[in-house]
């Protein structure tokens, strides 16, 4: 295999990559926006629930209040964190306005030498495109797995809430 044919294929792999981490990016997206939707639903309940509590004078055990606090607190952390996780810089592309080589540049390069300086070019700028957005990723997954926590704690908590007004009730009806 001749060194051209190898550049080549390295080439594609390097593509691939690049391709991959932005499919990562979208996934990334999507998680978060879906943990947004279901804390924003979580907060709403939240609040609905303890004024309807409030507006009907239930007896309730105090520290029930401070719980509802407490799950629409880690409601509000997921909500942050995912938000933010929407929010970080734009991904890079490897020929677009920002980076130093600019595609027909290098294609009319490629066309008039066929050189392996000019897929050593190209290659140079998958790699950074690469190389920036693992670490873009990086900090988007750090968040949405933090996001993911802090829901699941808020709803581990409203689920201990629930059943504390489930025995209440039953208490409260014996």
């Amino acid at each position: 295999m001749s060194s051209r044919e190898n550049g080549e294929l390295i080439l594609q792999q390097l593509q691939q990559s690049c391709d991959r981490l932005l499919e990562l990016k979208k996934t990334l997206e999507s998680r978060a926006s879906y943990i947004i939707i279901t804390t924003a639903l979580i907060i709403t309940l939240g609040f609905g629930f303890t004024s309807f509590l409030a507006n009907h004078q239930f007896r309730i055990f105090p520290p029930v209040y401070v719980l509802i606090g407490i799950a629409v607190y880690l409601a509000i952390l997921s909500l942050r964190n995912s938000i933010s996780a929407l929010k970080i810089a734009d991904y890079y592309l490897p020929f677009d306005s920002n980076n130093a080589m600019n595609l027909a540049d290098v294609i009319n390069d490629y066309k008039s030498d066929k050189s392996i300086n000019v897929l050593d070019k190209i290659s140079d700028s998958y790699v950074t495109c690469i190389k920036i957005n693992e670490n873009l990723n990086q900090q988007k997954v750090q968040l949405v797995n933090k996001s993911q926590k802090y829901l699941y704690f808020s709803v581990y908590t409203i689920s201990i809430i629930v059943i504390i007004l489930a025995i209440e009730l039953l208490i409260h009806f014996l």
